[in-house]
């Protein structure tokens, strides 16, 4: 998986730097989601105190320190987490503020031609789809599956691509199926960003 950064970052009165009272600002600010299930990485600092210094923990779940300002949250349950960050100030350790993420069930990745993952598809839609793409519905993160092979098979022939897109064997193999005639796409492998490859199910198409 791509890692998207949730930055953290607060603003507050360190030994007379800063006057204004606690800020929370979170960029980008549309991404304020943890999922259930994934490592959800999140970039904390303090304006003002060493990374060394600071530290986090969060309502639900676990937050995981993994290098000087990188964590890792997982939560475990939907609804709301909260984040409260904390930083050694003079000796002593200081509530620095907090902030709320919305937090999801991860969705299951599913294969997609067209945006269509099944079902009565006409040819020229079928034809004009550039291949295979693995969907996960709703998910505001850059997760990427990279489609390595999938299979096309009609009543009597199958041909296979080795990666996310149609070949033109394949695409032949669409165009002379009739209508009423399945079009079946089947034996799909994608790769995530750790290397390792999944499959995922078949898809079976009409043609109308």
């Amino acid at each position: 998986m791509k890692k998207i950064f949730v930055i953290l970052i607060i603003l507050k009165s360190v030994s007379g730097i800063f006057t204004q009272p606690p800020q929370v600002a979170v960029s980008p600010v549309k991404m304020n989601v943890l999922y259930i299930g994934i490592d959800n990485p999140l970039v904390i600092a303090v304006s003002g105190v060493p990374a060394e210094k600071v530290s986090a923990v969060i309502s639900q779940g676990t937050l995981e320190k993994v290098s000087e300002s990188e964590y890792i949250a997982k939560p475990r349950t939907p609804g709301t987490a909260t984040v409260e960050v904390f930083a050694e100030i003079d000796g002593q350790q200081q509530n620095m503020g907090s902030m709320e993420f919305r937090v999801k069930i991860l969705n299951v990745p599913v294969p997609t031609i067209a945006g269509r993952t099944s079902g009565v598809i006409e040819k020229k839609t079928l034809m004009g789809a550039e291949g295979v793409v693995i969907d996960i519905k709703d998910f505001l993160f850059d997760m990427r599956y990279t489609v390595t092979q999938f299979d096309v098979e009609t009543e009597h022939f199958r041909m296979r691509s080795n990666s996310a897109s149609f070949t033109n064997e394949q695409k032949m193999l669409i165009n002379r199926a009739e209508v009423g005639e399945k079009v079946y796409i089947s034996n799909i492998k994608a790769r995530i960003a750790d290397g390792s490859v999944k499959d995922f199910p078949d898809m079976v198409f009409t043609i109308e």
